[in-house]
């Protein structure tokens, strides 16, 4: 039953090292949580970020990306951990389906949306990811719409991203370290959207030698 089931908002202040705010502040730690929760809130549908579900029976809680009020419905976001680390993917996406299956026998519905099919060389499709999302919650009875201003729902500029995929690596260097990618270390740690962008070049590894190195020298 629904009604065993309780659930309380996470720490909005708990360390996210990688971040983007949302339209009211909210910090989320991909884009497509990003995109999702303005999604819902530009549909007026009351949500939750990283609160804690849990049950009576197991007596064990476990985070979640996003708890729609009322409606028996909880939404995870799935997307590769950094620098390909797909065993850590692989890993988070089973123990979901699991969670999914204990909450199911309860009432609840769990709904896992893969943000990287949505990635290609010219950045993050967000209307094609807005009306998976839909389409999603469709299933579950909850209606949306999914034609939304992209300025409201997460919009970065396509220049950024053409440069990132298309300068040269001297240019390239030159351009992360005005935006503060110094090394290795600030690329991972706050400029996420750079490296996922960065991870579609064919130089990619080379890109991590030369951050890795510089990383080296600042520390010596």
């Amino acid at each position: 039953m629904i009604n065993e089931i309780e659930w309380k908002h996470g720490k909005q202040d708990q360390a996210i090292p990688t971040y983007y705010l949302d339209a009211s502040g909210k910090r989320h730690s991909s884009i497509g949580e990003l995109v999702t929760a303005n999604f819902l809130r530009l549909n007026k549908i009351p949500f939750l970020t990283q609160a804690l579900v849990g049950d009576s029976i197991s007596d064990s809680e476990q985070r979640v990306d996003f708890v729609l009020i009322n409606r028996g419905v909880y939404i995870e976001v799935i997307q590769s951990a950094p620098l390909r680390q797909s065993m850590h993917t692989t890993k988070h996406t089973s123990q979901l389906v699991a969670n999914q299956r204990e909450h199911r026998k309860l009432g609840w519905e769990c709904l896992c949306i893969n943000s990287d099919k949505f990635w290609s060389p010219t950045g993050f499709h967000i209307i094609d990811f807005c009306e998976h999302l839909r389409l999603s919650l469709l299933l579950t009875g909850i209606p949306s719409t999914a034609e939304l201003p992209l300025a409201k729902l997460g919009y970065w500029d396509s220049s950024e991203i053409n440069k990132l995929m298309t300068l040269e690596q001297p240019l390239l260097f030159d351009f992360l370290e005005e935006h503060g990618v110094t090394g290795l270390a600030a690329l991972k740690n706050s400029f996420h959207f750079f490296l996922k962008t960065l991870k579609m070049r064919e130089d990619f590894d080379e890109i991590l030698v030369h951050l890795y190195e510089h990383d080296k020298k600042t520390c010596k």
